[in-house]
């Protein structure tokens, strides 16, 4: 499970920059699984911001972080990138995906914003309705 503790990143949520409110030092966590039956694997994670430290500092409108009031930032299916910057000045993109929930809003005991987000194949797997109605077996014609 790789875990980002560098210092050169961006976040891109939504379109909307949020690096500047990465909180903590292990701010990306991403779940990569060793095996899967049908040979797909989709990677989940979450990614922790933590903006009650940092309103008014970042120039973010106060209620941009709060989910039940800026429903349209933090919807489930809206993308998302993690980009980081090695030695040589190389933007390197490591993750893109989608936030495969709505989340919590930050609490004064819990002040961060943690998003669950997931690759494609990982959001779309969410949306899969149970059963297969379409009676159609892969590897036939």
């Amino acid at each position: 499970m790789p875990n980002a503790l560098l210092e050169d990143y961006r976040i891109i949520i939504n379109g909307q920059d949020v690096s500047t409110v990465a909180s903590g030092q292990q701010w990306l966590s991403l779940n990569y699984p060793k095996f899967n039956e049908n040979g797909l694997y989709p990677t989940t994670g979450e990614i922790t911001l933590g903006p009650n430290e940092f309103i008014g500092v970042s120039g973010f409108a106060p209620n941009f972080f709060s989910p039940r009031k800026n429903r349209t930032q933090w919807i489930r299916g809206n993308t998302g990138t993690v980009d980081l910057r090695f030695g040589d000045g190389i933007w390197e993109r490591v993750f893109t995906g989608y936030i495969l929930r709505r989340p919590a809003s930050p609490t004064r005991s819990n002040p961060a914003l943690t998003l669950s987000v997931g690759c494609e194949l990982a959001y779309r797997n969410r949306n899969a309705e149970a059963g297969d109605k379409a009676g159609v077996v892969l590897g036939t014609s």
